[in-house]
């Protein structure tokens, strides 16, 4: 069932909300460490911070892990597996439109037949918060070019900050049942959505077409460019380390290995991020 619909929070009581979100699986934020961000386990308000530049490893390692464990086998006496199910209800907190989309990706690659059990499971008890940027996060945005910096879906509550207090738009079942039996969430009124309207149309002044023009654009640029020299001379300083796939929001693909005991009988299977540009 889809559902849609505004609310809204002082920033006084933002704290009394975020706090009760632990009755809803482990929550997960962007926080400081050493100079730039991560997504790592919040247990306090005090460690989140929502003003950041995009993370260095994306939040899609929650929902697809690094490395991940599939099965668990023994050869003798008989060949036998055994699926490894390891699930847990967690919040995702405070995501930016670009890596939302980016999860989007995600979700049309593992829906598809054959479908992912271990991603469908993963992402359906994932809830995901999402925090509108107001203004570009970083002098390499490039949100217009991309069309990310309006919330388009995605997500099952974005937060607006306005003011004195959040904009909240539900936009699932899972986003309502964060804000449920909270009497501080008071419902939106039609001058909120006026005023979202219209900060929505000054962010078109804030944000400017960037640097690598419009996405149409780069499709023809790069369809002219495939048998440049260009990508020879970016070959020669590739060292191949495979870090700008695991960076990528986007990038799906993984290799599988199986690890024995020292018995030589016993083992696990992982499957574990890698690069097809390899």
């Amino acid at each position: 069932m889809v559902m849609e619909r505004y609310a809204k929070i002082s920033k006084k009581d933002f704290s009394k909300w975020f706090s009760s979100l632990e009755d809803h699986g482990r929550l997960y934020g962007p926080k400081k460490k050493e100079g730039r961000h991560v997504f790592r386990p919040i247990k306090d308000i005090s460690e989140l911070d929502l003003n950041y530049i995009p993370t260095i490893l994306p939040p899609k390692k929650y929902y697809f892990p690094q490395k991940e464990k599939l099965l668990k086998f023994s050869i003798k006496p008989f060949k036998t597996a055994k699926a490894i199910s390891e699930f847990e209800e967690f919040v995702l907190f405070g995501v930016h439109t670009c890596d939302i989309a980016g999860i989007q990706c995600m979700d049309v690659v593992f829906r598809e037949e054959p479908v992912d059990s271990n991603y469908i499971n993963r992402k359906d008890r994932m809830t995901t918060v999402g925090i509108e940027c107001l203004k570009p996060c970083d002098k390499y945005a490039n949100c217009v070019s991309m069309g990310n910096h309006v919330p388009k879906g995605g997500y099952d509550i974005m937060l607006t900050e306005l003011e004195d207090k959040y904009i909240i738009h539900i936009n699932s079942i899972k986003g309502e049942n964060l804000l449920h039996k909270r009497p501080y969430i008071k419902k939106c009124a039609p001058a909120d959505r006026e005023q979202l309207d219209v900060l929505r149309k000054n962010k078109e002044q804030v944000f400017k077409e960037e640097f690598i023009g419009r996405l149409t654009e780069v499709y023809t640029a790069f369809s002219k460019l495939y048998k440049s020299d260009i990508w020879r001379d970016v070959g020669k300083r590739c060292v191949g380390c495979g870090n700008c796939t695991a960076v990528c929001p986007t990038c799906y693909c993984f290799d599988v290995l199986d690890e024995l005991e020292f018995n030589l009988n016993d083992g696990l299977r992982y499957r574990i991020w890698n690069s097809c540009q390899m």
